[in-house]
């Protein structure tokens, strides 16, 4: 089983060290960008290769939109990568990152982009990976890699034929 972990970078840097450190533990190869080495193709050539070479997407949606595309078309480079792996055939995993806001007795999603591209970029593509499909929530780096979500990895780990998945902090 080769994973491919899909999100925004900046914004999500602990929840993508705590899956990398629980794949890593399983002895999983991982296709993850802090692993990327040099290459002289684009960002999103050197990324859909890796993809391409993975059985399956850990995506990982928090409040921010990413990169943009340089095309101008709107969408971001975890869309692109999203698009891709629909093409392949292949469906992801999904997990939302939820908060509380001040006042709210439950944690929930929301869009925290403030540039209106990047904000309908981020609404537009979390419809699309949502649609049809159950999704996890989490609120804290541990939460996304620990054992609640094991149970969903490892049900899913049959579905392409291979051991149960475990991701454990």
């Amino acid at each position: 089983m080769k994973p491919f972990l899909s999100s925004t970078f900046m914004d999500l840097v602990e929840e993508r060290e705590a899956v990398l450190k629980s794949l890593r533990k399983m002895r999983l190869v991982t296709h993850a960008m802090e692993d990327f080495l040099a290459t002289p193709n684009p960002p999103l050539v050197t990324a859909l290769e890796h993809l391409r070479d993975s059985d399956m997407m850990l995506l990982v949606i928090g409040f921010k939109a990413g990169t943009l595309l340089p095309d101008g078309s709107g969408s971001t480079y975890t869309s692109a990568e999203y698009d891709e792996l629909l093409r392949l055939g292949k469906e992801p995993l999904v997990f939302i990152k939820q908060k509380k806001g001040r006042g709210a007795r439950h944690a929930s999603w929301r869009n925290e982009e403030t540039d209106p591209a990047k904000m309908k970029a981020l609404d537009d593509f979390k419809a699309k990976a949502t649609a049809g499909i159950t999704p996890a929530y989490f609120t804290t780096a541990e939460g996304l890699a620990g054992s609640s979500r094991a149970r969903q990895l490892g049900g899913t780990g049959k579905a392409w034929g291979e051991e149960n998945i475990r991701i454990h902090c």
